[in-house]
């Protein structure tokens, strides 16, 4: 159920340790069909998040991390127009992020090119002795990151 989805992310980098503290939220809308069959997944995520840079390769600046989630998702199954499934999950789970930086120098920028990639490893639905698995992987492509609290810095190095 592969699907584009924004993600709104605040936090605070503490750049003497290159370390980072987030919070995010991701409305996830998923659907599948099949024959007259329906499922819609809506997923609405609210996480915080820590990660740490690992080193710095000319402006190619790998981190790793982790999270928890906190996951209110409603499930829609409809078949042949008749809906029989409406229900709700709420989910607290770990999770795990990755990815990389692309920061032209190591602190004085006040924007910036991330790519991360997210793992909740134990996400699922429990639905008629079944489990719909949401252990997927995110991976969210060029975003834009904007450090509103260097501006007043960048100013003053000009």
């Amino acid at each position: 159920m592969p699907n584009i989805f924004p993600e709104i992310t605040a936090g605070y980098h503490f750049s003497k340790y290159d370390f980072i503290l987030s919070a995010n939220f991701r409305p996830i809308r998923q659907e599948r069909n099949a024959f007259s069959f329906n499922q819609k997944l809506i997923r609405n995520s609210v996480g915080i998040e820590a990660y740490k840079f690992l080193f710095d390769y000319h402006g190619f600046a790998p981190f790793i991390g982790a999270g928890v989630m906190y996951d209110n998702i409603k499930l829609v199954e409809t078949d042949n127009t008749t809906d029989f499934t409406d229900e709700r999950f709420t989910f607290t789970s770990p999770s795990l992020i990755f990815g990389w930086d692309i920061r032209p120098s190591k602190r004085a920028d006040i924007w910036l090119l991330r790519t991360n990639l997210r793992y909740s490893p134990f996400l699922e639905i429990d639905k008629n002795n079944k489990k719909i698995s949401l252990q997927h992987l995110e991976f969210n492509f060029i975003q834009a990151v904007f450090y509103p609290q260097r501006i007043k810095k960048y100013k003053e190095l000009r």
